[in-house]
């Protein structure tokens, strides 16, 4: 299919999506689900801001199975940062479906949100991409994030799935364990070279 072509079908499909019929809306989806491609997927992320939480649902199914879903990553990140709160909250629990960990650090920052249904949305995504990857992952995100991101992280995740929330914990844990010592070096250097200037002054 050539640009041109592809940019026709392009109206084609957001023409269908102006009707009011749920219905037709729903088929629409599913159109889209057989015309694999970048164009067919941002059409899809596009279809999140409908007020429809239906097909919003419907829509997240057909992202998640889709065959290439990064190619929905960077259309998904910036409905996440720029939608509505609905879409935000659909962008989230697509990403959570896709799994890919560059959506880690974008979800952290959502637990933050005003609206408590993107919160949930975005702990809940959280917990989809642990399941899919390692906890080491959102650990070390979340590792230099301001002590009141790590507390909401942990009391959102801990009503989600209680084993996640405590292996991030312990995860957490060694991190300041394992950095504790490296710290304290180099905050120890700067006296060790006073203490070696004034033993040469002396001399």
């Amino acid at each position: 299919m050539n640009n041109r072509n592809g940019e026709q079908d392009d109206a084609g499909i957001r023409e269908r999506l102006r009707v009011k019929s749920l219905a037709g809306k729903r088929l629409v989806v599913e159109d889209l689900k057989k015309r694999t491609g970048r164009r067919s997927t941002l059409l899809l992320v596009e279809m999140l801001k409908d007020e429809s939480w239906y097909l919003r649902e419907q829509v997240v199914q057909a992202l998640a199975e889709a065959e290439d879903e990064t190619e929905a990553l960077g259309a998904l990140l910036d409905l996440l940062r720029d939608g509505l709160w609905y879409s935000r909250a659909a962008a989230a629990k697509a990403l959570g479906k896709i799994g890919d960990p560059q959506a880690l650090e974008p979800l952290i920052q959502c637990l933050m949100d005003s609206n408590k249904t993107v919160q949930g949305a975005a702990a809940a995504a959280l917990v989809d991409i642990v399941k899919r990857g390692s906890v080491e992952d959102l650990a070390s995100k979340l590792d230099e994030r301001p002590v009141d991101v790590k507390d909401r992280a942990m009391s959102c995740l801990k009503l989600l799935d209680a084993e996640i929330a405590a292996d991030l914990a312990n995860a957490l844990e060694r991190r300041v364990a394992s950095g504790g010592p490296v710290r304290d070096i180099v905050k120890e250097e700067p006296e060790e070279s006073e203490g070696a200037a004034e033993d040469d002054q002396r001399k």
